[in-house]
């Protein structure tokens, strides 16, 4: 799949070449050979990513930011919305890319699949980047998948949290949960808040089954990278099909419920708008819960056995293209990207930020979402490492997620569902490794 690519590249470029801007040196050049720009030299720096972020709301997040900060460069973006804007469509077509930004989730299938990737460690040293800055698994996570190589630098991160409505436990007179419960106390908490009042319905727990999956607690894999084959049926896998799916379910006003919602998992809308569930595992998306008059937070369950071991973090990485031209100018910009000036701004809209700062974490605490609610959330657990990324992980997350409803209802056990997740992985991957 990659060579096909890497051929398909280097034709584009060769013609992009030909027509590009000038003033950078050859593609082929060695990142130690660009030259360092001075604060006058103007560039054009093409961001891409293909998450779809609407432009609102890429220059709210980066363009307008950088446009202050550096007038002399012109920072344009590249909506992937499907018009001839995806990524290998981009890549025939000649089109620069300057800055690739991508969450871990779907890192692997962009710029690394098609060998657009590069070693951003000798720019780091030169524009003196100090990686001891970032909260710790972002940086491993990197260095793990790549050799110890850095392709790119997280500009924000998110994590788990355990989303609670006080209005539902001052109803029925249950205590609010805690930083630093297990999953165990969480489910107990729920069976004392799942009932039927007044003849509605109330769950006291439910989760998001895709990111309960991909920053689950054990740092468990969907796909093994030594080997590229499923590593989704094996007992770890199965202990936590058992606790967040047969565990939860084991409540007859639960099970009604999934099957009133036709076999979906209670999602935010059950949260947010129907405000019918007391607590919600879900990314710390502060502004999507906001909604809830009486919204608080704690912790997100730990395992019984890993006291203090949370869920996984899941960052938004920066990466220069190794196609780039103006690889000084992009080094500069994620430097400005990843300093204390903007992570503070951010922080202080409600972003969490990829820094360890202090004076960051209390700017979040500080911001208008987060006024009085319990931020200690976030920090009070250590982050699970993340778990190992390949290029099959999309349809491999896809996959295993298909049955797990069907786990809750008992039509279907979690060995035989994790075993038909394997065989189906293994045949997807077994089919496109040879493309």
């Amino acid at each position: 799949m990659k060579a096909k690519w890497s051929g398909l590249l280097s034709m584009a470029l060769l013609a992009g070449s030909l027509t590009g801007c000038s003033g950078g040196k050859e593609m082929g050049q060695k990142t130690g050979d660009a030259q360092k720009p001075t604060n006058s030299e103007p560039a054009e720096l093409v961001f891409y990513s293909r998450n779809k972020m609407p432009e609102d709301d890429f220059n709210r997040t980066y363009g307008d930011p950088l446009r202050k900060k550096f007038p002399h460069y012109t920072i344009k973006y590249i909506i992937n919305d499907g018009k001839g804007t995806e990524l290998q469509e981009l890549i025939t077509a000649g089109q620069p890319i300057d800055i690739y930004f991508e969450s871990i989730g779907q890192f692997m299938g962009g710029i690394v699949k098609y060998d657009m990737s590069m070693d951003m460690t000798d720019l780091m040293k030169k524009h003196n980047v100090d990686l001891n800055r970032f909260e710790p698994s972002t940086i491993d996570s990197m260095k793990q998948m790549f050799d110890g190589k850095i392709i790119g630098l997280p500009a924000s991160n998110t994590t788990l949290v355990l989303f609670y409505n006080k209005e539902i436990f001052d109803k029925f007179g249950v205590p609010y949960p805690k930083d630093g419960m297990t999953w165990d106390e969480t489910l107990q908490l729920s069976r004392n808040l799942t009932r039927v009042e007044d003849g509605k319905s109330y769950v006291g727990f439910s989760l998001s089954l895709l990111h309960m999956a991909r920053l689950n607690n054990y740092s468990l894999p969907f796909v093994d990278p030594k080997t590229n084959r499923a590593a989704v049926n094996s007992d770890s896998w199965k202990a936590l099909f058992q606790q967040a799916f047969v565990d939860t379910a084991a409540n007859s006003v639960f099970r009604q419920r999934l099957e009133q919602e036709k076999d979906k998992l209670l999602h935010l809308d059950a949260f947010v708008k129907k405000q019918d569930v007391a607590m919600f595992l879900y990314l710390a998306n502060f502004h999507q819960v906001s909604p809830v008059p009486q919204w608080d937070m704690v912790s997100a369950p730990t395992l019984k056995n890993a006291p203090g071991i949370g869920a996984q973090s899941y960052p938004t990485y920066l990466s220069i293209t190794s196609t780039s031209k103006f690889k000084e100018q992009s080094m500069e910009v994620i430097k400005y990207l990843t300093s204390d000036e903007y992570q503070l701004g951010r922080a202080k809209e409600g972003s969490i930020s990829s820094l360890k700062s202090d004076a960051v974490r209390k700017a979040l605490s500080e911001s208008e979402v987060l006024k009085g609610k319990n931020v200690n959330a976030l920090f009070v657990n250590k982050l699970a490492p993340i778990a190992p990324k390949t290029d099959f992980d999309a349809q491999a997350d896809t996959i295993t997620r298909r049955d797990p409803v069907n786990i809750g209802l008992e039509k279907i056990d979690v060995n035989s569902a994790l075993r038909k997740a394997e065989e189906e992985i293994n045949k997807y991957i077994d089919e496109n490794m040879k493309k």
